[in-house]
């Protein structure tokens, strides 16, 4: 059991806010789990009240083939109200299926996500695909794992006007694990994805952890989070994107 506190942030950008699917997964699953966090915060003062809710719900299924399936939801909104005008300052969550079937030497996917974040002008974004999933042996590494596959992705914007967009794209990612001394470890995954009609509306995202064990109850996190959207749907989102965090866990 720990406790997680965010000691600083500095956010060159917070727009990322991008779902990291493997960040998700447990390898070491071995039953069926449920789990339920729910963080709520309210201030007021005299002319001014805030309002913040975060929550996220899981739930994994092991089954006897050893196949499984990962149900995650999760939310965060925000609301400031000044002079009784209220302002809602983040509203956004997701909420994502995937289902695994282990085979000889990969794993067969079928995800599928319900997407809506404010701040990047998204109302929604709906997304179901397939694909595989590979392990490969490195002795440079600790885990070292590549996907490929297809989605179809539906997603509408709130810009001047309301904007849809509809299209196949190609998706792929690497990720890797690796202890890289006694007290640091990494973990990075890079995303890329392609419009198949058009492989020049393409995006690339990476999602990088450095941890260190400072003592046996203190870890501090450095995550780093960037993208590239060689074309974004809405001309007052820019195409490159980057947030660092720092962040410090205590193990009790």
């Amino acid at each position: 059991m720990f406790r997680f506190f965010l000691l600083s942030i500095l956010s060159i950008s917070s727009v990322i806010g991008q779902v990291n699917i493997e960040g998700l997964r447990n390898p070491e699953l071995d039953r069926t789990n449920f789990s339920v966090e729910i963080d709520s915060d309210i201030a007021t003062q005299s002319n001014k009240d805030n309002w913040e809710i975060t929550s996220e719900l899981r739930f994994d299924k092991l089954f006897d083939n050893q196949s499984s399936i990962l149900v995650v939801v999760d939310g965060e909104y925000s609301e400031q109200t000044v002079d009784s005008i209220k302002d809602v300052q983040e509203n956004k969550g997701f909420v994502h299926t995937r289902y695994v079937v282990p085979l000889q030497s990969y794993e067969l996917e079928t995800f599928g996500q319900i997407e809506l974040d404010n701040f990047r002008s998204i109302l929604n974004r709906n997304l179901l695909g397939m694909g595989l999933r590979f392990t490969a042996q490195s002795t440079k590494v600790d885990n070292l794992n590549y996907g490929i596959g297809m989605m179809y992705e539906h997603e509408k914007y709130d810009g001047s006007s309301i904007l849809k967009s509809d299209s196949t794209k190609s998706t792929n990612y690497i990720t890797l694990n690796k202890q890289l001394s006694s007290n640091w470890f990494v973990s990075t995954t890079s995303y890329l994805q392609f419009d198949i009609s058009d492989p020049q509306v393409y995006r690339i995202l990476n999602i990088t952890e450095f941890a260190l064990n400072a003592t046996d109850e203190i870890d501090i996190a450095f995550n780093f989070d960037s993208k590239f959207d060689a074309k974004p749907v809405l001309d007052s989102l820019s195409k490159s994107f980057f947030d660092f965090a720092i962040g410090i866990r205590y193990n009790f």
